[in-house]
């Protein structure tokens, strides 16, 4: 039932920008307008946010990576409701199949784009994706951690893990999506710096386009 509720809320607000004919590029270039100082503001955040992905902040500063990290868990329950047509182990995958396939979707459309900025965002939200998963496949063999509307049994990574026979590299796993985690996070940071060096460099024109 969960995840069906949050599978309709995506849809929803999916289908909500697309009628309001959001425009990633008129966003873009107001990102663009502001004097340099102000415009570093976007790597500061995505840099606390990297920061709170590996130390915790539980203050105002954490607010970008709670944002980002409760995006991620309504994408990942709407992963399980799009995918339970496809077997038992696809619906269990389709969480986190979602969790970091959306953002690295988003992340490659807006670059083939030329939104260099919101690549940046895109690229530290499936950083998020990519911390939040290494906790939770890191949690495969204990199963201590609470579950959304479900109890130890639906711990998506212990029964993907026991199907396949590799609950045993529970922590080489986790530490491999710690890793992508921490990669693309310090991408996120170098890549907005760069959208913002770039584009005050006056031979560079600010986004064009229609969306």
């Amino acid at each position: 039932m969960i995840n069906m509720i949050f599978g309709i809320i995506v849809a929803i607000v999916a289908f909500g920008i697309y009628q309001q004919k959001w425009s990633p590029t008129a966003m873009e270039r107001t990102l663009a307008r502001p004097p340099v100082w102000i415009q570093a503001a976007l790597p500061t955040l995505l840099a606390l946010t990297l920061w709170t992905s590996l130390f915790g902040m539980n203050n105002i500063l954490g607010l970008p990576h709670f944002m980002m990290d409760q995006a991620g868990l309504f994408v990942h329950e709407a992963g399980h409701f799009y995918l339970v047509w496809a077997g038992e182990f696809l619906n269990i995958l389709g969480g986190t199949l979602f969790e970091l396939g959306t953002p690295m979707a988003l992340a490659i459309w807006f670059y083939m784009m030329g939104h260099q900025r919101w690549t940046a965002i895109f690229i530290a939200w499936l950083s998020v994706g990519f911390f939040g998963v290494a906790l939770y496949a890191g949690d495969a063999q204990d199963r201590v951690l609470p579950l959304l509307g479900v109890d130890k049994d639906g711990h998506d990574w212990h029964n993907m893990l026991s199907m396949l026979g590799w609950l045993d590299a529970t922590p080489m796993i986790s530490d491999a999506f710690w890793a992508c985690g921490l990669v693309s996070g310090i991408t996120s940071i170098l890549w907005a710096s760069w959208a913002i060096y770039r584009s005050n460099r006056p031979d560079t024109p600010l986004p064009q386009g229609k969306s």
